[in-house]
């Protein structure tokens, strides 16, 4: 029994910490709802400032992602979609990737954002509480963060909650 201690103490460490990583992750999305979003600033890659007062007015779909991301490359044919279907305001944020990388993305498999900036140091994703890519924040006109879907948007997310959130959004 003693020679097993030291495995099963590791053991419940881990599953302590899982635990806690877990908890928080899901705490801190919820965290954001009903807030305003946290300040930023940046530049698009056509060199116009974007900062969180830039989508007061306006529904937005912002979306934080990056090329190296599996998830994010397997998604955005589906962002695609969505700029070409639907009436929307959209904005991408780069997270921890360089210009260079992302010009050369965008010139191969296209550009859905109507803004689209690059976050090297990662310090916007920081600010939003990002636990990963991809995340999508939907944004009333207020710039009130209304809904967050951490990971990549499913056809049953974007039709059951976040195009639905967004039409109501608007007519408000």
């Amino acid at each position: 029994m003693l020679k097993r201690l030291p495995f099963i103490v590791f053991l419940l460490f881990i599953i302590l910490v899982w635990k806690m990583l877990s908890t928080h992750s899901a705490h801190f999305a919820d965290v954001l709802i009903n807030k305003r979003l946290p300040a930023f600033s940046v530049y698009t890659l056509d060199k116009n400032e974007l900062t969180d007062k830039s989508l007061l007015g306006q529904v937005t779909l912002l979306h934080i992602w990056a090329p190296w991301c599996s998830v994010c490359r397997a998604e955005y044919p589906k962002l695609n979609d969505i700029k070409a279907k639907y009436n929307i305001t959209m904005v991408g944020i780069v997270y921890r990737d360089s210009l260079l990388n992302t010009r050369q993305w965008i010139s191969v498999y296209g550009q859905p954002f109507d803004q689209l900036a690059v976050d090297e140091k990662g310090s916007i994703g920081v600010a939003l509480g990002i636990t990963g890519v991809p995340e999508t924040f939907v944004i009333d006109k207020n710039a009130v963060v209304r809904y967050r879907q951490l990971g990549d948007i499913h056809e049953e997310d974007w039709n059951e909650h976040i195009w639905p959130l967004i039409q109501q959004l608007q007519k408000s």
